[in-house]
């Protein structure tokens, strides 16, 4: 009886440990099916873009918060916009070196697909995606991604930076303390 229930556990606990670790080779022919590699710009663009947007306007609100008028604020914003958009330029055609690709696939993908997906299961996923549709799907999602983060921003990021910007108004007093707090306590 005693080797009928080691049996059973070594069952119980081997099944669950007959899940092979996800190799690095099937990590990046995932990748691979998903075009990461090509689309990485474009993804990252899609990221920057509410970014960028955000200093424009937070440039645009700080001169407002001090009363200039909007001709001067439109100005201003219009007359910034080539800086901003050139160091965004800058960045992305330097991206390949500030994330090198490589690290990115050992360092972040496989690590976040590890412990979402094992072998068997991602191997199932890059079927899929070798597939008529999943050839499709994956070659939509990036649109899909960049479609539906403007219209986001679009939609939601004023009353998102609105609800923001407040929130930070309330708190600043309290920083400005805890700041000040932390830095005197440093010395």
């Amino acid at each position: 009886m005693r080797k009928l229930t080691v049996l059973i556990l070594m069952l119980a606990f081997g099944a669950n440990a007959s899940a092979k670790e996800l190799s690095m080779e099937t990590s990046n022919s995932y990748l691979d099916a998903l075009g990461v590699q090509g689309n990485l710009k474009a993804t990252y663009e899609v990221m920057i873009n509410p970014l960028l947007d955000g200093v424009l306007r937070g440039i645009a609100q700080n001169m407002k918060s001090k009363g200039l008028p909007d001709t001067k604020i439109v100005a201003a914003v219009n007359a910034m916009r080539p800086h901003v958009m050139s160091a965004k330029t800058a960045l992305l055609d330097n991206l390949d070196n500030l994330m090198p690709y490589q690290r990115l696939q050992a360092e972040v993908y496989h690590p976040v697909l590890s412990a979402s997906f094992t072998e068997e299961e991602l191997r199932e996923v890059i079927a899929f995606l070798q597939t008529p549709v999943g050839r499709k799907y994956s070659q939509e999602t990036y649109t899909i991604l960049q479609q539906t983060s403007q219209l986001t921003q679009q939609l939601f990021g004023p009353q998102i930076e609105k609800f923001f910007s407040e929130e930070m108004a309330r708190r600043r007093e309290q920083a400005i303390h805890d700041i000040t707090a932390a830095l005197e306590a440093t010395q």
